[in-house]
């Protein structure tokens, strides 16, 4: 038979566990949260293309933000005057697809760079390949990484881990190279 204290005890019971029940807000070790992916991790761990290719120099950044601020706004691939033209270039997404290419054109000209919009390439790094011939015939293929990014947008306002390792198309040096003493001219707003 069952007595008002034993009832009593069995629902106090009952309660109990119900309370204690693991719906995971007790947990005193949670599970962390994902990790939100930074699309510009990776970007500038890679340097830039300087390369030579006979007498020729070329450079390609490893960096523009396509903004539409007329400031490294669009991807070219730099030269020096022993740089005859520019065969094929192909640049890809992560992967593998083609987002852009060109073919038989001169370097150092802006309506031959890829300048894309974010339905194109959103912000991220791409890899590329591009096949320079010099005036002297001899052809080279070179290949590399660069990153879109997109100047602190509302869809891409992560910080890259990486800037100091960032070489622009601004800081080209006219010969074919890198000038590490040339101004990004990028605002810190944008970074």
């Amino acid at each position: 038979m069952k007595t008002p204290h034993s009832i009593a005890a069995l629902f106090l019971l009952t309660l109990f566990a119900w309370a204690c029940k693991d719906d995971g807000t007790n947990n005193p070790n949670p599970e962390p949260e994902p990790e939100v992916p930074n699309i510009y991790k990776a970007c500038c761990g890679a340097q830039a293309v300087e390369e030579a290719i006979g007498q020729g120099h070329v450079y390609i950044p490893n960096i523009f933000t396509p903004n539409s601020d007329g400031i490294n706004d669009i991807l070219l691939i730099n030269a020096d005057d022993k740089i005859a033209e520019i065969e094929e270039w192909v640049v890809k997404d992560t992967a593998g697809n083609t987002v852009f290419e060109y073919y038989s054109f001169f370097p150092n000209r802006f309506e031959y760079g890829w300048l894309p919009d974010e339905s194109e390439a959103p912000g991220g790094l791409y890899t590329y390949e591009a096949r320079i011939k010099d005036t002297a015939g001899l052809l080279k293929t070179v290949s590399g990484s660069v990153c879109v990014y997109r100047c602190k947008t509302a869809t891409d306002s992560i910080l890259m881990e990486n800037i100091a390792r960032c070489q622009f198309g601004v800081q080209h040096d006219g010969a074919g190279g890198y000038d590490p003493n040339s101004a990004l001219l990028e605002p810190d707003s944008c970074f």
